[in-house]
């Protein structure tokens, strides 16, 4: 019997990952020699230094990916190194016919944009996985040499004129995450027939996804996630008829920049039933108005905003009148707030009007003041980067000759469970 028989899971944090009292290049060792203990371990999650482990542990990576039981692998922080040998370990743990079956996995780059194929790298641990993933999420790689050919074939002739080469295909691969990775939407979609779930772009690179301008069919995806600079574009090509749930990041600066709204983008989606929306500070009130033309259908809505009170001092009016206003005809049914700021803005530092007018039951009720077709709300406020309690509130709207509304606060119990109901992201 081994020591380790019972370990199914195995995650390092940060905090966990590297001590002063045990320094790398004696920790990492250990590492390696634990997992040759836990025959049965099925997940594996490190947060952070894997690439100093790799460096200090040669045997990491055949040890990891020799577990027979392994089906769900996390790794970030990966640098060259840990990517040639886990490249190395899928090649020989295949050869030997013992290698992880794995159904789930994530890879983070460490440093720059690095380039995937089929037979080196994590490219070699996505390519013979193929047929078993179901779930891939990859942080600044280029993708596109991994998606088509088996990497012995070159993409471009000797004239740079690129090959029209195969895709690799993988068939059960239901969610795509691609944040800050190169790649063409049009091989994305050749490459995983059974998509559901995708996220890309960046907040830094908009050219990261390569949209063309013919129509892409992705004939099961339900949920797209990214970046406004990148969504744009590419919900302009996409074609779905099952596609009902978005979430935007469209963190919007006070300098003008962007004089168009985000909204108008969802106009394509005639399905669109729940959306998540990232901003920063106010925005125009113009982009508030007429939403029910666009999402005549929405039914779930959460809203995450950045809160800065000393560049943006309308903010609490904005976020108390103005939104709820603006979606006063759309057909929600749920609202979801999640608030970001500092002491001084929304926290116990604030000015005294402030913490009284911006309480999580003052937030909740007006949004019920304007949507009549509220149930539920959830508020929960970040304050210097610490989440606070999430607050649930049902909506209770009186029938009379003075139409009013009250909010009422729900267990958190019930609260999770109504809202799992309305949100439609997988």
């Amino acid at each position: 019997m081994e020591p380790g028989e019972y370990v199914h899971e195995l995650q390092l944090t940060p905090i966990v990952s590297k001590t002063y009292e045990c320094p790398m290049e004696v920790w990492a060792p250990l590492l390696t020699r634990a997992l040759r203990l836990m025959p049965n371990i099925r997940t594996v999650i490190i947060s952070n230094y894997t690439e100093e482990i790799a460096l200090h542990s040669p045997d990491f990576a055949f040890s990891l990916l020799s577990r027979p039981l392994l089906t769900w692998l996390e790794l970030r922080y990966v640098g060259i190194v840990a990517s040639d040998q886990l490249g190395q370990a899928m090649a020989y743990s295949q050869s030997m016919r013992r290698s992880a079956v794995l159904e789930r996995v994530t890879f983070v780059n460490k440093g720059e944009r690095m380039e995937l194929v089929a037979n080196k790298g994590i490219g070699s641990i996505l390519f013979h996985s193929r047929e078993c993933l179901t779930h891939i999420e990859l942080h600044s790689y280029d993708l596109d040499a991994v998606l088509v050919g088996d990497g012995r074939v070159p993409l471009e002739d000797d004239q740079n004129r690129p090959i029209d080469l195969a895709p690799v295909i993988f068939p059960n691969v239901t969610s795509l995450s691609i944040p800050w990775c190169e790649a063409s939407l049009e091989r994305v979609s050749k490459s995983f027939p059974a998509l559901r779930s995708l996220t890309f772009g960046s907040d830094s690179y908009p050219d990261t996804v390569n949209t063309p301008f013919h129509i892409i069919p992705f004939p099961h995806l339900t949920s797209v996630e990214g970046f406004q600079k990148q969504l744009e574009p590419s919900l302009q090509s996409i074609s779905s008829p099952s596609l009902h749930h978005v979430s935007m990041d469209a963190t919007w600066r006070s300098d003008g920049s962007w004089s168009v709204s985000p909204f108008l983008s969802l106009r394509v989606i005639p399905s669109l039933r729940s959306l998540k929306f990232t901003y920063c500070f106010s925005m125009p009130d113009a982009w508030w108005k007429g939403l029910d033309v666009i999402m005549p259908h929405l039914k779930y809505l959460s809203l995450r905003l950045e809160v800065n009170i000393k560049e943006d001092v309308d903010v609490l009016s904005i976020q108390l009148n103005t939104v709820p206003a603006g979606l006063a005809y759309l057909p929600l049914a749920y609202v979801s707030i999640y608030i970001i700021g500092t002491a001084e803005d929304i926290g116990d530092k604030a000015d005294p009007y402030i913490q009284s007018r911006f309480t999580e039951g003052a937030i909740a009720y007006s949004y019920a003041k304007y949507i009549r077709t509220l149930e539920y709300i959830d508020v929960c406020k970040e304050i210097n980067s610490k989440p606070g309690p999430v607050t649930w509130w049902s909506a209770v709207h009186k029938v009379s000759v003075n139409q009013y509304v009250e909010v009422e606060a729900l267990e958190p119990s019930k609260g999770m469970v109504v809202r799992d109901r309305y949100n439609l992201e997988l």
